[in-house]
């Protein structure tokens, strides 16, 4: 598991390539930014990767969102689970 920050973390990344892996952090890390600006600040942000699924979560206080996405491309998958997430915390 892969820990950026506080409470962001990475789980299922480990085999990515180093620089595939930049991009991927700084993705989350955008992307959680923009989470916590709509639903208040994040208890945790986590992120599996298990084959080709990507699964995000995100916890404030009693509010948990979660999101998932399938794709044979990881960066697809991880984009259309961190869009539904953040469409859902908009909500």
């Amino acid at each position: 598991m892969i820990t950026l920050g506080g409470n962001i973390s990475l789980d299922g990344f480990d085999d990515m390539d180093p620089g595939m892996l930049i991009v991927v952090k700084k993705i989350v890390g955008l992307f959680a930014k923009k989470v916590s600006e709509n639903i208040g600040n994040l208890d945790a942000f986590e992120v599996r990767k298990a084959d080709k699924e990507i699964t995000v979560r995100a916890v404030s206080g009693e509010k948990t969102l979660e999101e998932s996405s399938s794709h044979d491309n990881p960066f697809v998958a991880l984009s259309n689970a961190l869009t539904s997430l953040e469409g859902k915390s908009k909500q």
